[in-house]
């Protein structure tokens, strides 16, 4: 297991002094760069082998948001490798060890030059051995869908700008979730939050997002001019 020790920054927090979402999902994601950094298989190793690790989906259960000046440590550790898939849970704890957040989430391996997955190789995955094992986590369908007979809203397209890309030249995951959120239409306390990654949008595409608001959830397709999704977004308000 990987431990991550920090301190919630200024920068990272709302109006109410909360952890934003977007910082959120950018400390989970980090703390998985810090881990493969550490164990020489990260951003230059994958490079050298053309290849890169994409999100394909999160499950993010939010027990309590970290606050302004807390102090927090960022567990990660991927439990399971298959193929081209890897799996990989996360949890962030006060300093009292309390779970504040935990989280699971699925990767695919894929070749840069064939933008296709490609099948993990034992320098990728042997640094990571031995794991733990995964959290007890009541994990629901891979999909998310709108309900039958919900109002579903198509809100104005835009494009990808620079800011929205990661180093693969895609749009970061965590991105996704903020423009998801530019559509809550009044202050909610989020309980869960699930993504699925369909496709990555580069530069210059337009987005085309699709609403269903109900009175327990938000869900959001970001989608083509096809409307094929990018990603699929479900924010859960705490009951």
């Amino acid at each position: 297991m990987y431990h991550w020790h920090t301190k919630v920054r200024y920068s990272e927090v709302n109006e109410h002094a909360g952890l934003t979402v977007t910082s959120l999902i950018n400390y989970l994601q980090d703390s998985c760069t810090f881990q493969s950094e550490d164990l020489s298989v990260g951003v230059d190793f994958l490079k050298k082998h053309h290849s890169a690790w994409v999100i394909l989906g999160w499950q993010i259960e939010i027990f309590r948001m970290p606050r302004f000046m807390d102090e927090i440590d960022v567990q990660t550790w991927p439990y399971d490798f298959k193929g081209f898939y890897g799996y990989r849970n996360f949890r962030i704890c006060d300093k009292e060890g309390t779970c504040l957040v935990q989280a699971n989430s699925l990767w695919g391996f894929v070749n840069l030059d064939t933008g296709r997955p490609t099948r993990l190789f034992p320098e990728v995955t042997d640094p990571y051995i031995p794991m733990d094992p995964p959290l007890p986590m009541d994990l629901p369908p891979k999909k998310i869908v709108f309900q039958e007979g919900d109002p579903v809203e198509e809100q104005a397209p835009f494009l990808v700008q620079r800011h929205h890309l990661d180093t693969n030249h895609h749009v970061n995951n965590g991105q996704y979730v903020q423009m998801a959120m530019e559509y809550l239409k009044e202050e909610k306390e989020i309980a869960r939050i699930r993504v699925v990654y369909r496709r990555a949008a580069v530069l210059g595409d337009r987005i085309f997002p699709s609403v269903a608001a109900r009175d327990d959830r938000l869900q959001v397709e970001l989608g083509s001019g096809d409307r094929t999704p990018y990603a699929v977004v479900e924010l859960i308000y705490r009951q």
